[in-house]
C-alpha cells in the first residue's frame, strides 16, 4: 500500500524536473529623440542654483531659443532674457552680493565677464570684464580693462564710480591677472603685488588709494 503511494509521487518529481525552464526575454525599451530645443533647455538646466541667501536661479528658453534666466526668492521674482546681457552665453553663478547676484560667463579662455544682476523688480544689470577679486562686504570688483595692456580698474558697484589703475612693467602681458603675484582689499585702497618685466624673480608691492 505505500509502495503504490509513493511511486506516483516520486514520477511527479521526475517529470517536473525534467521540463525546461522558460526563457524570460527582456522587454524593448523604446528610445525618444530629443529635438535640438530639447537637448538645449536639458543642458541649460544643468546649472539651475538655490543660492547660500536662498534665491533660486532657474534657467529656461524663450521661443526662440534665447537663454532666459528667472531669479526668485520669498516675495521676489524676476526673468532677465538674453538682450539683456552683454554678449551671449551660459551666466553661471558666483557670488551673493547685498542687492546683487553675481553671474559669471566665460566666453574663451581668454575672455569672462561678471554680469550682477539685481535683486529688485527694477534696475539694469551691472556687467565687469576680467573680474579678478572682489570684496562683497565693500561692495567692490577689481579686474581689468581690456585683454592688452597694463591698464586695471577698481569699481564700486554700488555707485558705479570706477577709479584707473597702471601697474607699470608688468610682467606677463595677456591673459589678465598674469604677472599678479596677490591681490587684497585694505582700508581706503587695494594692495597689489606683482612681478616687473625685468624680473629675475623681482616684483613691486604697491597700496593704490582711492575713494570711490
Amino acid at each position: 500500500m505505500k509502495k503504490l503511494l509513493i511511486l506516483p509521487i516520486t514520477c511527479l518529481l521526475l517529470s517536473c524536473g525534467n521540463e525546461s525552464p522558460k526563457e524570460n526575454k527582456p522587454t524593448p525599451v523604446k528610445t525618444v529623440k530629443l529635438t535640438e530645443r530639447e537637448t538645449l533647455i536639458r543642458k541649460i538646466r544643468l546649472n539651475d542654483t538655490l543660492t547660500p541667501g536662498g534665491y533660486s536661479i532657474r534657467y529656461s528658453l524663450d521661443s526662440t531659443n534665447k537663454l532666459v534666466i528667472t531669479l526668485g526668492g520669498k516675495h521676489f521674482q524676476r526673468s532677465f532674457h538674453g538682450a539683456d546681457f552683454p554678449q551671449a552665453g551660459t551666466y553661471v553663478y558666483k557670488n551673493e552680493w547685498k542687492n546683487f547676484i553675481g553671474l559669471r560667463n566665460n566666453c574663451g579662455s581668454e575672455c569672462w565677464t561678471l554680469s550682477l544682476l539685481p535683486l529688485t523688480k527694477k534696475g539694469t544689470i551691472k556687467s565687469y570684464d576680467y573680474d579678478i577679486a572682489s570684496d562683497i562686504k565693500q561692495e567692490l570688483v577689481f579686474g581689468k580693462k581690456r585683454l592688452d595692456g597694463n591698464e586695471y580698474y577698481i569699481a564700486n558697484i554700488r555707485t558705479s564710480k570706477k577709479k584707473k589703475i597702471i601697474l607699470n612693467n608688468l610682467f606677463g602681458q595677456g591673459l589678465p591677472g598674469n604677472g599678479i603675484d596677490s591681490v587684497a582689499f585694505v582700508k581706503d585702497g587695494l594692495y597689489v603685488k606683482w612681478e616687473v618685466v625685468s624680473g629675475k624673480g623681482k616684483s613691486k608691492e604697491e597700496v593704490f588709494k582711492f575713494k570711490i
